[in-house]
C-alpha cells in the first residue's frame, strides 16, 4: 500500500477499529479480533517491490488453501493477470510495467516461480518479531 503522506498507521487504526466494531455487533461479542498491531516494511527499490508482490500473492498457495494465487477470494492476483476487474484503489500498472509488453503472462510466469530464499527468510523473520503499528523495517 503506498501511503503518499506517510499516514499509515493512522489508516490501519481505523480500518482495524472499524472492521473489530461490525464483527463485533454482527456477532454480539466485545474484545479484539487482531492479535498484535501491523506492521510494515520499506520497499527500497523496484526488484524488491516485485518480489514483496509476489510474496504477497503466493501466501496463500504456501499456507495451502489455494494451489493458484487468483483463486483466493481475497487476493488481488486475479486483478494483477487480468481476470477480474481491478477495483478503482488498486494500481496494478506500478508492477506490470516492470514486466514489458507480455505484462501478465511474464507477471503470471514470475508467480508461478517459488519465493527466493532471501525474501523467504526476511519475511520470516519478521513474523517471528512483529513490529509495532507505524514502525518501519526494512527487508
Amino acid at each position: 500500500m503506498l501511503s503518499e503522506e506517510g499516514r499509515l498507521s493512522d489508516g490501519m487504526r481505523f480500518l482495524a477499529a472499524r472492521f473489530t466494531q461490525r464483527i463485533s455487533y454482527r456477532d454480539n461479542r466485545d474484545g479484539s479480533i487482531f492479535r498484535g498491531r501491523f506492521a510494515s516494511v520499506m520497499i527500497k527499490n523496484d526488484a524488491h517491490l516485485v518480489r514483496a508482490s509476489r510474496y504477497i500473492h503466493r501466501n496463500p498457495i504456501e499456507a495451502g488453501p489455494v494451489s493458484r494465487p487468483e483463486n483466493w477470494n481475497w487476493s488481488s492476483a486475479a486483478a494483477y493477470l487480468g481476470l477480474k476487474r481491478a477495483p478503482d484503489w488498486l494500481r496494478t500498472t506500478t508492477i506490470l510495467e516492470m514486466f514489458g509488453a507480455a505484462a501478465r503472462w511474464a507477471y503470471r510466469a514470475f508467480l508461478d516461480e517459488e519465493v527466493d530464499e532471501p525474501t523467504k527468510a526476511s519475511y520470516d523473520a519478521w513474523q517471528v518479531e512483529p513490529m509495532k503499528g507505524g514502525q518501519t523495517r526494512g527487508v
